[in-house]
């Protein structure tokens, strides 16, 4: 049985997937998110997503509901985006770009986290930032 991450919006769709995919026997994680499920994030990185974060995937994409930039690829050649290094300062405490890059998305498996920031670069710490 392979495991399945779906992130859903609105309309039927996302339910005749959720059918299909069970009765083939799959496990099947959904993300629900209300309204439109980011119309701007590109298909790859919502499975992405939905496989790193599970259930949480609606808590990493919830700051871009205010700032589409979010939504953006950290690098063209990665599923990951800039909402997940904003989610691994605030939840997950991370404080260096190499612990964004190396721990907290794929982009170092990659091999291509060497290219963004320099590994010293600090993010900051905001001591009101909430901590799952």
């Amino acid at each position: 049985m392979s495991r399945i991450g779906l992130i859903a919006g609105n309309g039927r769709f996302p339910f005749l997937v959720l059918q299909g995919a069970r009765s083939l026997g799959h496990d099947v994680t959904v993300v629900a998110v209300k309204e439109e499920a980011f119309a701007d994030l590109e298909p790859a990185a919502r499975w992405h997503l939905a496989h790193l974060y599970g259930s949480l995937a609606e808590d990493v994409l919830a700051g871009a509901e205010d700032d589409p930039a979010l939504l953006r690829p950290l690098h063209p050649d990665a599923p990951d985006v800039a909402a997940q290094a904003v989610y691994a300062r605030r939840r997950e405490w991370a404080v260096t770009a190499e612990d964004v890059l190396r721990r907290r998305t794929t982009l170092a498996l990659r091999g291509l986290g060497d290219t963004l920031l320099p590994p010293t670069a600090d993010l900051g710490h905001d001591e009101t930032a909430s901590r799952a």
